[in-house]
């Protein structure tokens, strides 16, 4: 059997395809590994400047815990490149953070029994220590059942 030039390029063709094969193969798994290394890398380089800026908080530092922060990014997830926007983006979370909501206070006079139950028990925490804690009860029950009877009927 005689070795032709068509022969030789067929077989260098199939010997650089599987080569190849084998390449792309090598290169997609250490494409992986590299992106894995990343997403790793990135996930504990976060951690680690969420916990300097927490620390900074909790010892009072704002000038460190702001420069910890200060490569930020708004609600949506966009990178803030901008001072003003960085401006903006804090002035919203101090206000969500401080934001208080409406409380629901009861502010219907007291009934007769709330405002003697509130009383037993300021006598029991305070009466043993006081000596005229007595009197100055009674004469606070007297106003107040005045007032409790002129505002119920």
């Amino acid at each position: 059997m005689c070795v032709t030039p068509r022969m030789f390029s067929v077989g260098l063709y199939l010997f650089l395809r599987d080569e190849l094969a084998s390449l792309r193969e090598q290169y997609r798994q250490l494409r992986k590994r590299i992106y894995r290394s990343m997403r790793r890398d990135r996930r504990l380089w976060a951690d680690a400047i969420a916990d300097q800026a927490q620390n900074a908080a909790n010892m009072g530092n704002l000038k460190k815990m702001y420069n910890m922060t200060k490569n930020c990014r708004d609600k949506r997830g966009k990178l803030i490149t901008t001072a003003e926007e960085q401006l903006e983006r804090c002035r919203e979370h101090f206000e969500e953070v401080f934001r208080t909501s409406a409380t629901d206070i009861d502010s219907n006079p007291l009934s007769k029994i709330e405002v003697e139950k509130a009383l037993r028990f300021l006598k029991k925490r305070q009466g043993a220590c006081l000596e005229n804690a007595k009197s100055r009860y009674t004469d606070r029950r007297r106003v107040t059942n005045t007032a409790l009877g002129e505002s119920m009927g």
